[in-house]
């Protein structure tokens, strides 16, 4: 009896301790933890989706600035930064952007193509600085030279396929390709590739005509896998456009089927 009763006891004790501590952290709730300072938090580097605006900024403000409209220029200016005028203004027909680089974590160089009046095209670097995705011009355009266009890769030459049956094999393809390709459907298309997977087909608006094989490569890169590279004749519209097409194919039974092609060409 005497144990009951100190049993009893010693639970109510706990519950009433229970019941007092939820009252106690429903008016007292504890505090939340202080919020990060990011303030002085070290700022990103230049991630590719800030190359937009820091393009259209160098944009914006050449065009302004070619154009003597000084007042809007200043509009993509970084503050603190306060641009001279550009002497005799000049009429800008087209402006794009060409090039962007970074220079660092907050600074990139926008390389700007402008058509000028009477014709003349001139090329302009324009410093941007980007700071948690907000943007500023920081120094005038400089002129700079055209570019130059780079120097086409030199291809690793493949064996090239000695075996007729092969290479027969190789150009039935490419014209199954071709034929389906401006004349089928994506189904008629599936059955030429590996996958079995139906590909768009060129769009019955531009009028595609398949005028045959032109020129045709075909290197073993493995036993069962063939590199070809075609180039063809099509006519878009009624006019003759060459078009230049690579087949990365591999041997399924005996059947050469499509594994990928460059440009690739999308699924359905």
């Amino acid at each position: 009896m005497y144990w009951r009763r100190v049993r009893m006891i010693v639970i109510t004790a706990i519950l009433l301790f229970l019941a007092a501590k939820g009252a106690y952290d429903i008016l007292h709730p504890p505090r939340a933890p202080a919020a990060t300072d990011n303030a002085n938090a070290k700022d990103a580097p230049v991630i590719p989706e800030s190359r937009k605006g820091a393009e259209n900024y160098a944009v914006y403000f050449t065009h302004f600035w070619l154009t003597g409209n000084l007042e809007e220029a200043k509009k993509f200016a970084a503050a603190g930064f306060d641009p001279p005028p550009f002497g005799n203004p000049r009429k800008v027909e087209n402006i794009i952007a060409w090039d962007m680089r970074p220079l660092g974590e907050e600074k990139v160089t926008v390389t700007v193509r402008a058509l000028l009046d009477e014709g003349q095209i001139v090329y302009l670097s324009v410093p941007v600085t980007v700071r948690q995705n907000r943007f500023g011009v920081i120094g005038l355009p400089t002129f700079v030279p055209e570019p130059t266009p780079a120097e086409a890769p030199k291809e690793k030459s493949l064996p090239q396929v000695t075996d007729s049956s092969t290479t027969r094999a190789a150009r039935s393809l490419v014209d199954s390709f071709f034929r389906q390709y401006t004349k089928g459907t994506p189904q008629d298309l599936a059955l030429l590739f590996s996958d079995s997977q139906p590909r768009r087909v060129l769009s019955p608006s531009l009028k595609a005509e398949y005028e045959g094989l032109e020129r045709i490569e075909v290197s073993q890169s493995e036993s069962d896998q063939l590199h070809i590279v075609a180039r063809v004749r099509l006519t878009i519209d009624g006019e003759a456009v060459p078009q230049s097409f690579e087949f990365q194919a591999e041997k399924s039974g005996n059947r050469w089927l499509i594994k990928k092609t460059i440009p690739e060409i999308p699924r359905e």
